[in-house]
């Protein structure tokens, strides 16, 4: 499989264009819940998030040979849907050592690929509850062997998931260390935009340019 290029391309060749509940279909394997997030993989396994039926949010490993689950965790509770959305819309990112899985909820956690926990966070202890209208559904950034994740809220919360008694919000690009998930340093993103125009759903995207390598932070101005 080809490393992934962040632009959502890929060098591979011959691969299916067309699907149907028979056709380029090589098995299928029945999950409790819905989610927006992109299986990952890495070699044999497949990595995806799904919430059950208690609401409990789950990281499941499949095999890619067989559909089989080699081992599903509970990483946080509380889904919640909002229109098509809910809080399994992170998409998972691995090293082929690790994986890591990122919830709406702001659970996070780090798995090895037998399904050992090897840690686990909960942001909005330290951030606030995510205070965005459709839930919370940016991916994290694994590039260079170091963890990004980006938090861009609304600044007061008006929404009632995010009431949690912190009268303000402020947003942040993450860097975490992918071994012991603590946070290596913050940067605050200020901006003048106003009300919805503050959140934003996107995941950083690593840019080597003449200047050395950028991320770059998409996001709404109003």
């Amino acid at each position: 499989m080809a490393w992934p290029l962040f632009n959502g391309s890929t060098t591979e060749t011959n691969l299916p264009i067309r699907w149907s509940k028979t056709e380029n279909v090589a098995w299928k394997t029945p999950l409790p819940g819905r989610s927006g997030a992109t299986p990952i993989v890495w070699r044999d396994s497949v990595f995806l998030p799904s919430p059950d039926e208690e609401k409990k949010l789950r990281l499941f490993c499949i095999d890619m040979n067989t559909g089989d689950v080699r081992w599903q965790k509970i990483v946080g509770v509380g889904d919640r849907e909002t229109g098509k959305n809910n809080m399994a819309s992170c998409s998972a990112v691995t090293d082929g050592k690790h994986v890591f899985a990122l919830f709406g909820t702001g659970d996070m956690a780090a798995f090895d690929f037998a399904g050992n926990k090897v840690w686990q966070r909960r942001l909005p202890e330290e951030f606030g509850a995510f205070a965005v209208m459709f839930q919370y559904g940016a991916s994290p950034l694994l590039w260079n062997g170091t963890l990004y994740v980006l938090l861009l809220q609304r600044n007061a919360p008006v929404y009632g998931h995010a009431r949690d008694g912190r009268p303000e919000r402020r947003s942040w690009l993450i860097c975490l260390d992918p071994d012991s998930g603590k946070t290596l340093w913050r940067h605050e993103r200020v901006t003048g935009a106003r009300e919805e125009a503050m959140e934003a759903y996107t995941t950083p995207l690593p840019f080597s340019g003449p200047q050395g390598v950028s991320l770059i932070l998409a996001e709404r101005t109003q």
